[in-house]
């Protein structure tokens, strides 16, 4: 589909159903430019000058030459497994021990509840109010809370 994109030479509103959805799908914006086969073309062509915003019906459109899909997330739950936390796929399966995942070479990292990426597979906080930590101090180590990562995330193609 990528490819058809490339070499695109319809309107896109006459572009195939499957062709349209994979182009709004990718967004226009820094991925297309507009299609003209006249050897003039010097890259205006008449109402298709909203090249960032949204696609013409009228108007042709191809994909870069250069553009690449890009690598997707996935997301595998962690899950308490018998006192050891291993991250798990949608199948329920064990995919690795928590500390085992930095060693993969598509590791990006831990996700917590909070919404952030962290490299470290768990982190601490004084308390609710308090920002998560990679580090805790001695004088005050019995008030820590200890957080779990709820998924580790890897690079993988979609």
């Amino acid at each position: 589909m990528i490819q058809k994109l490339k070499e695109n030479k319809v309107p896109f509103g006459l572009m195939s159903k499957e062709m349209q959805e994979k182009a709004l799908e990718i967004g226009i914006k820094d991925n297309f430019r507009p299609y003209s086969n006249s050897a003039d073309f010097t890259g205006y062509w008449g109402g298709c000058v909203g090249i960032d915003r949204e696609f013409e019906e009228s108007c042709t459109y191809q994909l870069r030459a250069d553009y690449e899909p890009e690598q997707g997330v996935v997301k595998y739950k962690v899950k308490d497994i018998g006192g050891v936390f291993d991250y798990i796929n949608d199948d329920g399966e064990s995919m690795g021990h928590l500390c085992q995942a930095v060693d993969d070479c598509d590791f990006i990292g831990f996700l917590y509840e909070d919404e952030y990426v962290r490299p470290v597979s768990r982190c601490y906080r004084l308390s609710k109010g308090h920002d998560p930590d990679y580090r805790m101090y001695k004088n005050n180590i019995g008030k820590y809370e200890v957080l779990t990562p709820t998924h580790v995330l890897f690079k993988g193609k979609e």
